[in-house]
């Protein structure tokens, strides 16, 4: 890996850690408190850090922008995201239904795995020459 593409990874790794304890904080408070099933509060509280994220991407980690409107980015960014969406809400179920992974483990275990699709998949489709 070239060494800039080493200090983004590094980077998202930070800000996606910081979505990531926005996300899980979210998840716990709308399962545990609000009564949503998980995999929905999951999506709401992914939904939630992708936004967070592609905001702190976007100003703080990838100098280099593909598509110059920012509406039109973020429309990729979506897309890209409802993927990694999908990912999560599978292992999710995984983790939670067939292994019988606690909810919030299971969160932490998707998270960790779809961290690489996100971040290879926005930085080739985004932010690459």
């Amino acid at each position: 890996m070239k060494k800039a593409v080493f200090r983004e990874f590094l980077l998202y790794a930070v800000v996606g850690g910081i979505c990531t304890l926005i996300d899980i904080v979210t998840l716990y408070l709308l399962t545990t408190m609000g009564g949503v099933h998980y995999l929905v509060s999951s999506s709401l509280s992914f939904a939630l850090g992708v936004v967070i994220n592609w905001i702190l991407c976007s100003y703080f980690i990838f100098a280099f922008h593909k598509v110059r409107r920012h509406s039109e980015e973020f429309m990729y960014y979506l897309l890209i995201s409802l993927v990694g969406l999908g990912f999560n809400a599978l292992l999710m179920w995984f983790f939670t239904e067939i292994c019988g992974t606690w909810y919030m483990l299971s969160k932490l275990l998707s998270a960790a795995i779809t961290v690489f699709y996100n971040f290879f998949a926005r930085k080739l489709l985004l932010h690459t020459r």
